[in-house]
């Protein structure tokens, strides 16, 4: 008799996006936020100004970026005293904008979700044309 694998938590990615009140504050926004990198509960976090190298990129000011081993991690960031202090500052500062989380997919490879990149580009390419040249995404 053999043993059936368990299977293992899924890793989870935490993404939040702040904005400013007033884009002078970003600066001090960051510093808040920056506290969070001293809970351990994350696998890897950072915190950054956005670059807004993509002139779309302006939905955020500071970008908070973790990756935790599965949901309990990320219960356990929440929980800390640290994130209900760095949130209660950053509220002060800005609004948040984005947060999202999600399940990695056990190989680390977003597009095996959907079924590959040369799977997803054929589509993609048939649905873009279709759209008006005015579509404020372009």
């Amino acid at each position: 008799m053999t043993a059936t694998p368990t299977a293992r938590p899924a890793a989870v990615r935490h993404i939040s996006g702040f904005r400013a009140h007033r884009r002078d504050d970003a600066a001090a926004l960051l510093a808040e936020l920056s506290l969070l990198k001293a809970i351990p509960a994350a696998a890897r976090l950072e915190v950054v100004l956005n670059d807004r190298v993509d002139p779309h990129a302006d939905g955020a000011d500071a970008v908070v970026h973790a990756e935790f081993a599965d949901a309990a991690a990320l219960a356990a960031f929440r929980a800390h005293p640290l994130h209900a202090i760095a949130v209660r500052r950053a509220a002060a500062l800005a609004t948040r904008t984005l947060l999202a989380d999600y399940a990695v997919p056990d190989d680390g490879d977003a597009g095996a979700r959907f079924g590959g990149p040369e799977r997803a580009i054929a589509p993609c390419v048939a649905a873009d044309a279709a759209l008006p040249a005015e579509t404020p995404f372009r």
